[in-house]
């Protein structure tokens, strides 16, 4: 069988590297599922398929290595038989049932050496009534390919079910023509033009998004992920496409800054940077192909100087007109280009995408068939977070995409519940400062103001911030009470660290009065240390690991400390004449430590 030999476009490398960096990564899997009821043709849908495969090179190709180099392999034919499986008609009574068996056939990793890299499934539930699944790899397709694969699909099954013929305007190149073209293409001086752009738009230091995590992040970035989807209220939808006109933007530009803007309030950073992914066709010979063409854009907006939201909109408005003018050059040569210093635990420039699925998949008709799409999860997340607003039956539906090896899904529920809030807030009070927009419901307020509330605490007779805290972990003893990028403590286990280190703290004859050093950088540690010397009775002096030697030591003197709270890798930075040192790190703590009462 003949096979021809063709270079990767540099979409098409990124991916081939990262499936060598992750073997059988599902991130890049791109599955849609149909649900088909009516009199269906199996004969003349496969038919169907053998035609788009025909017509599209890119669905005859695998990849290989070639003189220590991947390659494409197209095959002049490619064998293609609709596989066909059956699952009881209870069973699609049973949604959840249903869409586990799906999620799992979808989540089924690819092999780009030895497998086509398209598959298709064939559910029968009746006669009358089918699931197509088709799935497709990331390096030969991209979202708007799923629009033309559908579109194509429709017709070819249309003519063959009514014994007709259609013959489609002959493609003028081939996705191997394209990545051919592409690698000179980049040499030209439009792209080095602006390619120029993005090297002082992402002048150094780019900063790296630093939101609150629930568990720690591994040492190398991983890619499991699900997804979380809800219903935007068409009313609410209206009202951001009027205050879009009104101010002489997009949609996708209102709906980017609140996601900016959320983005701002969980982190406290003011410079951030998203990703954004978009169609890469502006050439007309590209426009019908099916491929790997979607390139992705890092917008980096500046919140800082407190401005309200319809500031904000204008500045990241500039933001996005500037980023399309300088879309051509792809995200790898700017990475390149850039010479960052990777961090294998995150993905480098941005470390959060937002997209608005606007690719042209049009309502779904064939003849005697109901068509209704359903919503997969295929288990993986290419970032820490993915927004991504997708147009559904009866109007928008936000889709939040989340690293579960970061977060949990009240967590990522929480995040898209916020969001929606401010979506609400920037309707109702664009002129609002964007650190006021109120974020949280009405429960979460009320929840607040209940633990805030100081009449349940009076009646108890509570006297001090010990107490006060004990009480509190006493009520939310499993509730997340610290958490930084590395670690996170429940109130119970907070409580119960401070108290071994109490213990430790008086058996050094700590008690009313005395001084104690506090020499750390933020983290779990330092709240651990603050608890315990207020637990032990003491007074705590802190001592910034940035201030000179000098400067330290006159402080230590001038309060009158004689024990010194560290942790062990800031050792070398503190003078052992200071004060006796009392290392964290080596204090066992366990659960059965009692607390003198100073």
């Amino acid at each position: 069988m003949e096979v021809y030999v063709l270079p990767l476009s540099l979409s098409q490398r990124q991916l081939w590297y990262q499936e060598i960096l992750s073997p059988g990564n599902i991130a890049y899997n791109i599955p849609i599922a149909l649900k088909l009821v009516g009199n269906l043709n199996r004969i003349a849908l496969e038919n169907s398929f053998r035609e788009i495969i025909n017509r599209h090179e890119i669905l005859r190709t695998t990849f290989a290595v070639e003189n220590g180099e991947p390659v494409q392999l197209i095959h002049q034919e490619r064998e293609f038989n609709l596989e066909s499986k059956t699952i009881e008609s209870s069973i699609d009574k049973q949604y959840d049932n249903l869409k586990i068996i799906l999620e799992t056939e979808s989540r089924q990793p690819f092999n780009l050496v030895k497998d086509q890299l398209m598959r298709v499934v064939l559910y029968q539930i009746s006669t009358q009534e089918h699931i197509l699944l088709i799935n497709l790899h990331h390096i030969i397709s991209d979202g708007w390919s799923l629009g033309i694969f559908i579109q194509e699909l429709t017709q070819f099954y249309s003519a063959a079910v009514q014994g007709s013929h259609i013959s489609l305007p002959e493609l003028p190149i081939q996705y191997g023509d394209y990545a051919e073209w592409q690698e000179p293409w980049l040499q030209t001086q439009t792209i080095q033009q602006q390619l120029a752009y993005w090297e002082q738009t992402l002048t150094s230091p780019l900063p790296v998004l630093d939101l609150p995590l629930d568990k720690i992040r591994p040492t190398s970035q991983t890619f499991n992920g699900a997804v979380l989807r809800e219903s935007l209220p068409a009313s609410l939808t209206n009202a951001l496409e009027t205050l879009a006109k009104a101010e002489g933007v997009t949609f996708f530009m209102v709906a980017l800054a609140v996601y900016q803007v959320l983005l701002f309030r969980y982190s406290g950073q003011d410079d951030i940077v998203v990703g954004s992914p978009v169609a890469n066709r502006q050439r007309s010979e590209i426009q019908h192909l099916i491929g790997c063409f979607v390139n992705t854009l890092s917008l980096r907006s500046d919140l800082s100087n407190q401005p309200s939201f319809r500031q904000l909109l204008q500045r990241i408005s500039g933001t996005c007109v500037d980023a399309y003018a300088h879309q051509d050059v792809p995200l790898e040569i700017i990475i390149d280009k850039l010479k960052l210093k990777r961090d294998p635990s995150r993905s480098p420039i941005f470390q959060t995408l937002f997209a608005l699925q606007n690719a042209p998949i049009d309502e779904i008709q064939l003849p005697g068939i109901t068509v209704t799409p359903i919503y997969l999860d295929n288990g993986g997340a290419k970032f820490d977070l993915s927004l991504m607003l997708e147009p559904g039956v009866e109007g928008w539906i936000v889709a939040l995409e989340y690293n579960t090896d970061l977060f949990t899904a009240e967590t990522a529920q929480q995040i898209l519940t916020h969001y929606q809030q401010l979506l609400i807030a920037v309707v109702n009070t664009p002129d609002m400062d964007i650190n006021a927009l109120p974020l949280l419901t009405t429960n979460e307020r009320q929840e607040l103001l209940d633990l805030g509330s100081i009449s349940e605490y009076t009646k108890s007779q509570t006297t001090n911030l010990v107490e006060l805290f004990t009480k509190i972990a006493d009520l939310y003893s499993d509730n997340i009470a610290v958490v930084t990028s590395e670690n996170k403590l429940t109130y119970q286990e907070l409580d119960q660290r401070s108290n071994c280190l109490a213990a430790a703290l008086q058996q050094k004859g700590v008690g009313m009065e005395t001084r104690v050093g506090i020499f750390q950088e933020r983290s779990v540690e330092l709240i651990i240390s603050i608890l315990a010397v207020l637990k032990a009775g003491g007074t705590y002096v802190p001592l910034d690991p940035q201030y000179p030697l000098e400067r330290l030591g006159f402080i230590a003197q001038d309060s009158g400390i004689n024990l010194l709270l560290t942790v062990e890798n800031l050792l070398s930075a503190i003078s052992e004449n200071i004060a006796e040192i009392l290392v964290i790190d080596k204090i066992e703590f366990t659960s059965n430590v009692t607390v003198i009462s100073p």
